[in-house]
């Protein structure tokens, strides 16, 4: 089985095509560009990550007013970002910004991450299924390509930094439940 490096992740190919098809990260012997590549690598993952959570931010915006993934998804294809801040703006008649319904997403997704943890939900749960790691993907440019456990793990730790929850359950922190204005929250979960 074939191995290369993108973006600091080791990516596991059956396909040979896929070697071909993406670079590999610069030969060890040459620190500097190493360095660099490894700096570039991680700045490219964490952003990945602050777009993961952002996008997990506006869904959550979006559930919270009703709003249609397929319209106000993030591929942005009918409206804009902007355009969900004026349709509230019409309907409500409040002077809605976008920053304003991030911070409800941000707060929704806290508050049920809490509830969650307060009835068991750990880190343990945040996986994917069994198949994802030992079955290659089939088809498309993705064809041959696995999800490594340490790679998750990674994400999931620079999801959590980026979050505000702690790296060890996965629980919104005091500081971060505090932010969202849910420090009664922080109470009733005794942190």
């Amino acid at each position: 089985m074939a191995q290369t490096t993108k973006s600091s992740i080791t990516i596991r190919s059956t396909n040979p095509k896929f070697m071909k098809a993406r670079p590999n990260a610069p030969a060890q012997n040459n620190t500097w560009r190493s360095l660099v590549w490894q700096i570039r690598s991680a700045s490219v993952k964490y952003g990945k990550v602050q777009f993961a959570l952002q996008t997990r931010y506006s869904y959550s915006a979006n559930e919270s007013l009703g709003l249609c993934h397929f319209v106000f998804g993030t591929s942005w294809q009918l409206f804009g970002p902007q355009h969900k801040a004026d349709l509230m703006a019409a309907a409500t008649g409040w002077d809605v910004t976008l920053a304003e319904l991030q911070a409800l997403g941000r707060r929704r997704v806290n508050l049920m991450r809490a509830f969650n943890a307060r009835e068991g939900l750990t880190r343990a749960e945040d996986t994917l299924p069994e198949k994802l790691f030992k079955n290659p993907l089939q088809g498309g440019r993705s064809d041959g390509l696995l999800i490594e456990r340490e790679e998750l793990a990674d994400g999931l730790r620079l999801y959590y930094h980026a979050a505000g929850w702690e790296a060890e359950t996965g629980m919104p922190t005091r500081t971060t439940l505090e932010e969202v204005g849910l420090a009664w929250v922080a109470d009733a979960l005794g942190i």
